[in-house]
């Protein structure tokens, strides 16, 4: 990739690999660019989307393999309220404060603390009022492989109440082209937190029982995408947030499974939600990416572990608030193999 500097620092890339996985990061949005999968001695599927030249993750519309914070996912009309005090961040959706705002955590420098074959730990330091977040907020990212699997893990503290939701946001085709409507997939969640149509949660809780967003059992992504539901209208496609099932001890949140590959991703998490997103692009929107494929509508799918969007403004929904001196902390697991 082409060498490129951003606020004065040079953006680097970093590749984790063992014998079955290689994985490659930047310290521009600790962004994850690569994940490829060993499918015998010489071949290896890459498995997200993302470009071939650094320069365009710096200007690309789409957030491939991005970290989303402070707060991922939307704040409506980016206001919240904490300890008596209202708050203002960045409107960067419209009017509603989308992945902690233009210059979240995927727009930021990180700082390379440690790293060697298989592991990387990134530090940020965000500072009191940073699109409009309160607080000097540390986070550390850590990526590690480990046989089949790879672990995220993420830690934050604050020297002050703030509002706190970290979420990955890689894009995944488990063929390695096409579109993955014939992708099947399963969630672990029998509820969703429906919409309105700025994308807002309305507050309530759905069941997804005979409903297009039932996924308790695996199922084609594309078998009911296109049915005439409101919340499909409104997400323009699946992009809603799953409340995960926590009975369990096992902490299966999705299983995703590539129709031609073969190859399955089971995603375990410890946040109470999941986003759902089928890349919903406009029909006529083309994204030149890696290889110089061309990135359509449906091209691929993110399942981003988090908590639920809008909470702060939502009462009811679990807490994202994070107190002086407590610490933030959350992990995420994805876990692969080949299917005979």
């Amino acid at each position: 990739m082409d060498k490129i500097l951003f606020n004065g620092q040079e953006v680097k890339t970093f590749t984790l690999k063992n014998e079955h996985i290689a994985l490659i990061c930047s310290n521009y949005g600790a962004k994850i660019i690569s994940i490829k999968l060993q499918k015998n001695k010489d071949s290896y599927l890459e498995i997200v989307g993302g470009y071939d030249q650094m320069s365009q993750y710096l200007g690309g519309k789409q957030s491939f393999g991005a970290i989303c914070g402070q707060y991922a996912n939307r704040i409506a009309k980016g206001k919240f309220s904490l300890g008596g005090k209202s708050f203002q961040c960045d409107q960067n959706n419209n009017e509603h404060c989308l992945h902690g705002g233009k210059e979240g955590l995927y727009r930021l420098m990180w700082d390379v603390i440690d790293s060697d074959d298989q592991n990387i730990h990134f530090r940020i330091l965000l500072k009191d009022g940073h699109m409009g977040f309160p607080g000097n907020v540390a986070i550390d990212f850590y990526i590690k492989l480990d046989d089949h699997t790879i672990q995220l893990n993420y830690t934050a503290t604050t020297d002050a109440d703030t509002i706190i939701n970290i979420a990955t946001h890689s894009y995944f085709n488990l063929n390695g082209f096409g579109d993955i409507l014939n992708h099947k997939l399963l969630l672990n969640s029998d509820c969703i937190t429906p919409i309105d149509n700025t994308c807002i949660p309305t507050g309530e809780y759905y069941l997804v029982d005979s409903t297009p967003f039932d996924f308790r059992e695996s199922k084609h992504i594309g078998k009911e995408i296109n049915v005439k539901d409101e919340q499909l209208i409104f997400g323009n496609g699946y992009d809603h947030n799953f409340v995960l099932d926590k009975r369990h001890s096992s902490e299966l949140a999705a299983e995703l499974i590539g129709d031609i590959s073969n190859l399955r991703m089971r995603l375990y998490c410890s946040q109470p939600g999941l986003q759902f997103y089928t890349c919903n692009w406009p029909g006529s929107e083309i994204e030149i990416g890696k290889n110089n494929q061309e990135y359509k509508r449906h091209s691929f799918v993110c399942l981003e572990p988090q908590h639920y969007p809008d909470s702060p403004n939502q009462k009811h929904f679990p807490n994202t608030i994070l107190r002086k001196n407590e610490v933030y902390s959350h992990w995420v697991k994805y876990e692969f193999d080949w299917l005979k």
